[in-house]
């Protein structure tokens, strides 16, 4: 498996996307526009989370701090900015899949899993993208002990689009803590004071406040819309039209299903114990969530590939091909599915979370009872001194 070929797939459809949406004009880059816009008004002292219909459709949902991200972009004319965006978006990715602790050729099988996905990311221009890359990078950055890039990624998927929070999951694996805790703080600090340079404290507490607003009002809007919630929240909530009850009657038990894999501290040393665990998160983003979108899936389609990869050879039975057989049906269920159907009813109903739901649990099983060290040594992956060995120890 050549992963020149992957590199050349990824780069092709990243530019085909980018380019053909620039030829289109705005209309066709409405997202680019959006966040284009986030630096614009930030700058400006204008509202962040309010509509602008002369500038684009929708509205804003990420933080403040992302204005200075998209900022560079947003200096240049947007038919040339966007497609630079989403290249940009890719190569962080890229990168993140390459670094992880693995042989080529098995990244090179992550990328090309979830290479469909990045192209429709792509297409839409989504962070999620950057998203992925960030939680991925987290945790490579963690096995590579610098603490420093670790926190920073953390920071910016958190103060963006709040999901990179869930890099704290990898808490536990940090060997120097207190320095990663110091580099938390710093970074958070600079995340929240940074727009202090352009803005005044009263413009930038209003702008938080109208953030936490609009993420609250975007979770009610999504409930039974047909293009977001495609997830199993949304699957359960628009099978029963029901909304007498709260997502956290799902979301809790998932999340006390996650927490218990962590009584396993034994097991903390192995690369494929940390790598399935980064593999269950990243799945766990889009099914459990009432924001996904297709675009977002390309989160999900990573965290499936890096489960593959990691299930080694000798465990891969019938049930873990099906699951793999689903997930990729899914992926390219709109070129296989009549266009009604795949609207009204596989779309409508979220029913495109369920493999990657029965992949998670698969996930779930996995760090809760398999034996690491075998899985370890499967993949030639070295394990990592354990977590509460000395640094004296670590350096011999």
């Amino acid at each position: 498996m050549d992963p020149r070929v992957v590199t050349a797939v990824w780069t092709v459809a990243t530019l085909y996307a980018g380019i053909m949406k620039a030829l289109h004009g705005p209309l066709k880059y409405n997202n680019f526009m959006i966040f284009r816009g986030v630096a614009d008004h930030l700058f400006a002292s204008l509202p962040l989370y309010e509509p602008y219909p002369l500038e684009y459709g929708d509205l804003n949902h990420y933080g403040p701090i992302f204005g200075f991200i998209i900022a560079p972009f947003a200096a240049l004319p947007p038919w040339l900015a966007m497609p630079l965006w989403v290249a940009a978006l890719s190569a962080l990715l890229y990168w993140a899949v390459r670094s992880l602790p693995l042989p080529v050729r098995l990244t090179t099988l992550v990328m090309w899993l979830a290479a469909n996905d990045l192209y429709t990311a792509a297409l839409m221009q989504q962070f999620n993208i950057a998203v992925a890359g960030l939680l991925i990078g987290s945790l490579v950055m963690i096995q590579r002990r610098h603490e420093g890039w670790a926190a920073l990624f953390i920071v910016i998927g958190t103060f963006v689009k709040i999901y990179g929070v869930l890099g704290l999951a990898f808490f536990f694996f940090v060997r120097r803590k207190g320095r990663f805790i110091g580099y938390m703080a710093l970074y958070s600090a600079a995340a929240l004071l940074l727009p202090l340079l352009f803005v005044t404290p009263e413009y930038l507490v209003t702008q938080y406040l109208a953030w936490v607003a609009d993420i609250a009002d975007k979770n009610a809007q999504n409930m039974f819309c047909a293009y977001t919630n495609i997830s199993f929240v949304g699957f359960v909530r628009k099978a029963t039209g029901s909304t007498a009850y709260s997502d956290l009657l799902i979301l809790v038990p998932a999340v006390v299903l996650f927490l218990l894999s962590y009584l396993r501290i034994k097991q903390y040393r192995y690369t494929a114990y940390r790598l399935t665990m980064l593999a269950s998160l990243l799945l766990f983003i889009v099914i459990f969530s009432s924001g996904s979108e297709n675009s977002g899936y390309v989160i999900a389609s990573l965290g499936a590939g890096i489960w593959w990869v990691t299930v080694a050879p000798p465990r891969r039975g019938r049930l873990e091909w099906s699951l793999l057989a689903l997930m990729l049906a899914a992926s390219f269920a709109n070129h296989l599915m009549p266009r009604a159907f795949y609207l009204d009813i596989y779309t409508g109903y979220a029913l495109r979370s369920l493999p990657y739901l029965f992949i998670w649990l698969h996930c779930i099983g996995r760090l809760w009872f398999e034996d690491f060290a075998a899985t370890d040594r499967a993949l030639a992956c070295e394990p990592l001194p354990a977590i509460g060995t000395s640094e004296a120890a670590v350096a011999e």
